[in-house]
């Protein structure tokens, strides 16, 4: 017989029944608890997710911002900027506010509650603003929608109400927008802020550094070059609306107290990451701050500057071995000039000196040279008074007595000129022009040694590399003489402007610009690696030192069996067959003293095998140390 208890409103059940309802409740509950358990690991991969994405974009935005500097002033970006330019962020616009992704030609004003209008220079500037991301060539994950009519690139930064286009904060020091700093080079990191606003002292910053600080308000460095900063979610009154009606960045960084009396190391205070004090805060989130920032000091960045300051010199020394090679063909390395921080940024070469500067032309600048030139034929020459034919048809201006222009990208143009005291009798001064032009695709320099309008003559182991051109394949060619005589005061004719010209009496002049069937070879022109205008405006001569193995020093064998170089890599060997080193040097170390322009080499390179005369070993350490910081490129076969 089944027995039976009495069940709820006085109902009764089988004690059987009643255990299978208990087997029911503890499957529920055990359901229940396993649907917990998963929602909460699925929060947390969510959540990890998304930390690890907002870790790549800021990692992202770093390395473009970085590229973008070392970039500055390429080839393929020529122009006045220079490695460690930074963009200038992108701001608000005072009509219709939009944030386009472009940097701006301003940056914020301090005085002001939205920073607007913009200013480009002065005690107040402040750079803070979205991230260019359009000028960085970037984009941003999640940062985009779509409509029928607006172009994804368009809506990014527009439609942003997650906050997911990263903020970004750069030293006015850096922007393009202000020209206070008037070089940038290894000195920077020795350079203070004095606490005012001074433009264009070459002693001291016109801007601070920016600031990054922890969540106790302890400073993690005053040294940072730019920041970015990822908003988090929207925290206390913060409105993040869509265009036209776009916040500024309190409606998306946020700001943070430590209250007096806090546990030490700490630094009581309000901090934040929206207003206009070159002040970031770096640190643990929470209920009120959930900002995600990375920060580049001006360490990290200068040393990326550093390495491309010794690339690109190394790339122009490759370029001109390889263009003007011998009859071979083997690379011609120039000489170099001695180390002189305090000489020219454009020095010349020195026979003989395998260790040192390199020599240096830039496209557009004057160097100091000599030149000859000699007709072949019977070229149409006209000529008058004190300068007879044979002077136009052959005529040399003695080495260091004559200056040089290239002109143009690709060497289309060398124009040279010279002043000769007392050339003959009854002439005082003459004046020498000579202008070579080749045609858009038949540069006067060429790659070839044996092309018809080139004829190479490498540096030996007693000369110089100089250059000799033909007239045949250029498109124009002018030789002008003319002769005064400085101590006759009167009314002269100019045939070469057509005009009657008062003061020192022209008495004779030549002239030939036409003809054929003749050439005319022109010689004894130096021609030296060329480096981008950037190197010599920012007197990096003053931290760059180069070497040439034996083995590839003019003149030489050509060949590792003469004698390379040995590279080493924290104390390990990477390479044995170095043609040439470029040596880039830091910031100033403990113990070094670069002051006024010091020429001794262990002031500004960091190991004995650097800075050694003999030494046919050179070092790199990586990561750099407060010990070594000096950057090294190579040229290897």
């Amino acid at each position: 017989m089944t027995s039976r208890e009495p069940g709820p409103l006085g109902l009764t059940r089988n004690r059987s029944q009643r255990g299978f309802g208990m087997y029911v409740v503890v499957m529920l509950i055990g359901a229940v608890a396993t649907v917990t358990v998963a929602a909460v690991l699925t929060a947390r991969a969510l959540q990890t997710k998304e930390l690890v994405d907002q870790a790549g974009t800021l990692a992202e935005a770093k390395q473009a911002l970085i590229g973008w500097a070392i970039t500055r002033g390429s080839t393929s970006n020529p122009g006045s900027s220079r490695p460690g330019d930074l963009p200038a962020p992108d701001t608000l616009t005072n009509a219709t506010p939009n944030y386009n992704g472009d940097q701006e030609a301003t940056c914020l004003d301090a005085t002001r509650i939205t920073g607007l209008p913009g200013i480009s220079t002065g005690v107040n500037l402040r750079c803070l603003g979205r991230l260019p991301w359009r000028a960085l060539q970037m984009s941003i994950k999640g940062g985009e929608e779509q409509d029928d009519n607006t172009p994804s690139q368009v809506k990014m930064g527009e439609r942003d109400a997650d906050g997911r286009m990263p903020w970004y904060a750069v030293s006015a020091n850096l922007t393009a927008t202000d020209t206070c700093l008037t070089q940038l080079n290894s000195a920077l990191t020795t350079r203070s802020y004095p606490g005012n606003h001074v433009c264009a002292d070459a002693t001291s910053l016109p801007y601070p550094w920016l600031t990054v600080r922890d969540t106790r308000g302890n400073i993690l460095s005053n040294r940072v070059a730019f920041v970015v900063i990822l908003p988090g979610p929207v925290v206390g009154s913060q409105q993040r609306r869509a265009a036209p009606n776009l916040g500024g960045a309190s409606e998306y960084l946020d700001s943070m107290t430590v209250v007096s009396g806090c546990s030490t190391p700490c630094v009581a205070g309000t901090y934040s990451n929206a207003d206009l004090d070159n002040d970031f805060i770096a640190g643990d989130t929470s209920d009120t701050f959930n900002d995600r920032l990375l920060y580049v000091t001006m360490d990290e960045l200068m040393a990326a500057v550093e390495n491309q300051v010794a690339s690109t010199i190394a790339g122009a020394v490759r370029s001109f071995a390889t263009t003007y090679t011998d009859s071979s063909p083997n690379p011609r390395y120039p000489w170099l000039s001695p180390f002189n921080p305090a000489g020219s940024s454009t020095p010349d070469a020195i026979v003989g000196t395998t260790r040192g500067m390199a020599p240096t032309h830039v496209v557009g600048g004057a160097f100091t040279t000599g030149f000859t030139w000699s007709m072949s034929g019977s070229p149409p020459v006209t000529r008058s008074g004190t300068v007879n034919s044979s002077e136009v048809r052959n005529y040399t201006v003695p080495a260091g007595q004559g200056s040089c222009v290239w002109s143009s990208i690709g060497m289309h143009r060398v124009e040279c000129t010279a002043t000769v005291t007392n050339p003959e009798t009854g002439v005082t001064r003459r004046s020498v022009t000579l202008r070579y032009t080749g045609s858009s695709t038949s540069p006067i320099v060429n790659s070839s040694a044996a092309a018809g309008n080139l004829v190479v003559s490498p540096a030996t182991s007693s000369t110089l590399t100089t250059r000799s051109i033909n007239r045949t394949t250029l498109s124009s060619v002018t030789i002008q003489i003319i002769d005064y005589d400085d101590t006759s005061i009167t009314w002269s004719y100019n045939p070469f402007t057509g005009t009657w010209v008062y003061g020192a009496e022209i008495v004779g002049y030549g002239t030939e610009n036409a003809g054929s069937g003749y050439s005319i070879r022109t010689s004894g022109i130096t021609m030296y690696p060329v480096l981008p205008t950037w190197y010599v405006n920012n007197d990096w001569h003053r931290f760059t030192y180069a070497a040439i193995a034996s083995g590839y020093q003019p003149g030489g064998g050509n060949s590792c069996a003469g004698g390379c170089f040995t590279v080493r890599l924290n104390g390990n060997s990477i390479s044995t067959t170095a043609q040439v080193v470029v040596l880039s040097a830091g910031g100033l170390l403990t113990g070094q003293n670069r002051s006024p322009h010091n020429t001794t080499l262990s002031n500004y390179f960091d190991s004995s095998n650097n800075w050694s005369a003999l030494t046919t070993t050179f070092d790199r350490q990586k990561p750099r140390s407060t010990t070594f910081n000096d950057q090294i490129a190579v040229i290897s076969q």
